[in-house]
């Protein structure tokens, strides 16, 4: 077996692994952020998976060549039309691409009928083209001296375990002090709300709410993605890129500093609402808030986003050993050859769990008389669909105007769990959204329904919501001035150091801005 195969097998490897192999060694290391920490068993599998693919490609390079010198052998088409499917599949899965790539099927006849048709009709033709593609996997191939040391850092490195819930609290609050719950609806839309009349999709919680709230209708988003706007709210810049340490914390670039820096908790909300005297607490999704943010939180819940690294790794698991996720795309491929149904969770599945997760301890943090200032963040309306608003029943499946109507009921459930605590009447309720619903993004995938599509007709619209309602307040006010989500920041801090605390406070301090 000579170098040049070995190069092929490993050129090969990282294309038929790239899904996988991207989110482990990327600067943004995404499979590690999302994920409870450590995932080591699904690097190491990973790790064994890319060696085995790589060995077995060149014995097969090696094998063909040592029979054919001349690249006359039909069989590499076979293993053309192999490489290049999975390659466009990775790409389309990493790049979020999904509905502008052919079908697997459709692009691997399309190769093989290509292929056959050039080594029948025109030899010449066929012998360059397999010649151009063995050196292109010898490009790619000599990606492996930084790739495989990269992954072999990553598998063998093992951060401290996550901590998915503490509670300790730094101060003795007065029952009857002031109080902030920050409720975020992840994607949820200002103009599929408030705006756009949908048959069957009733929302009565936050039309309530926004009738008696001050209601911003002109709101753009400082991003597009849920990891970096979130941050961005609670430290108040905009977050350009964020990428992460093999540790799970996350390293930021905002709009006005170029420069990396590690997120630093001393810096957001919570830190400055410990300083000026508040406890805080967070039950949140995805974001790994107790990770990110441990330091300046008295409570904290953390729900991981399953869905995020479920898509990421397919059907590994950090659950699972090092043995069976390396055995995992193998199997996985088997059950498809054979029509069998697969036992993992689809990303569906995943996003059940996590609209049930969620809003227990979300409630219990609403109604614990002991924080004073509490976010939480819910995960829906994200999609896919997990609910049904005609039975009001969670299930594996659903439109976003279902994950709406869940929101809703979601919403409202907090608000009860404040009322029943009797803090609603000193306590601050904002809720508000990260970013509207990406129709771009969503439109094609494989939960994207005909009610989906109905919904979608009007466009994009970009707008997220913000309501802001103090107790005692009966009447709702429109804020149509243009302006950043950023303004929830400046007005949190606000309120945190006493200088916003009614209706009338906020008015004028709106009237400033």
């Amino acid at each position: 077996m000579k170098a040049q195969h070995l190069l092929e097998g490993c050129g090969a490897a990282i294309l038929i692994l790239l899904a996988y192999l991207w989110p482990q060694i990327s600067p943004s290391h995404a499979a590690l952020y999302f994920s409870v920490l450590p995932v080591n068993t699904v690097s190491r599998g990973i790790l064994i998976d890319l060696i085995v693919s790589a060995l077995a490609w060149a014995a097969l390079s090696s094998f063909l060549t040592s029979r054919d010198k001349e690249n006359r052998n039909p069989a590499w088409i076979c293993l053309l039309a192999l490489a290049v499917v999975v390659t466009m599949a990775s790409i389309a899965k990493l790049a979020e691409l999904r509905q502008r790539i052919p079908k697997p099927g459709f692009l691997a006849a399309g190769v093989l009928l290509l292929g056959f048709a050039a080594w029948y009709w025109a030899p010449a033709i066929y012998r360059r083209s397999i010649s151009a593609f063995r050196i292109a996997l010898v490009l790619v191939g000599c990606c492996i001296f930084w790739m495989l040391p990269k992954l072999l850092f990553v598998a063998l490195h093992r951060p401290a375990p996550d901590a998915g819930s503490f509670r300790h609290l730094s101060a003795d609050p007065d029952a009857s002090s002031q109080r902030v719950v920050w409720i975020l609806l992840d994607e949820l839309s200002y103009a599929q709300v408030f705006e756009i009349p949908h048959a069957n999709l009733n929302l009565p919680a936050l039309h309530t709410l926004a009738a008696e709230s001050f209601s911003f209708s002109n709101l753009s988003a400082p991003g597009y993605y849920t990891a970096k706007v979130v941050p961005s709210l609670i430290l108040g810049r905009q977050i350009s890129d964020l990428e992460s340490t093999l540790d799970g914390q996350a390293i930021i670039r905002t709009d006005k500093d170029s420069h990396w820096h590690v997120l630093d908790p001393q810096q957001t909300l919570f830190a400055e609402a410990q300083r000026d005297g508040w406890t805080t607490g967070v039950a949140g999704w995805s974001n790994p808030y107790c990770r990110l943010l441990g330091g300046v939180l008295d409570s904290c819940f953390w729900y991981p986003d399953q869905f995020t690294p479920a898509y990421m790794y397919s059907h590994m698991s950090p659950q699972k050993s090092t043995v069976e996720n390396a055995l995992a795309p193998l199997s996985s491929s088997f059950r498809r050859l054979m029509h069998e149904r697969s036992t993992d969770p689809s990303p569906v599945d995943f996003h059940v769990r996590d609209a049930e997760g969620v809003l227990a301890p979300a409630e219990k943090l609403v109604a614990d008389k002991d924080i004073r200032f509490a976010f939480v963040h819910m995960p829906v309306p994200h999609p896919p669909g997990v609910y049904d608003r005609a039975t009001q029943k969670v299930r594996s499946g659903g439109s976003y105007l279902d994950n709406l109507a869940l929101a809703d009921r979601d919403l409202q459930a907090l608000l009860d769990s404040l009322r029943s605590a009797e803090l609603d009447q000193h306590t601050i309720v904002i809720v508000c959204s990260d970013h509207s619903w990406r129709i771009p993004l969503w439109r094609g995938a494989a939960w994207w329904t005909k009610e989906d599509e109905q919904a979608a007709k009007t466009g994009f619209d970009p707008r997220p919501v913000l309501l802001v309602h103090f107790p005692g307040q009966q009447e709702g006010t429109a804020v149509s001035q243009a302006m950043n989500s950023l303004v929830m920041h400046e007005a949190i801090a606000d309120i945190l150091r006493g200088r916003i605390s009614n209706a009338s406070q906020f008015s004028d301090w709106l009237a400033d801005f």
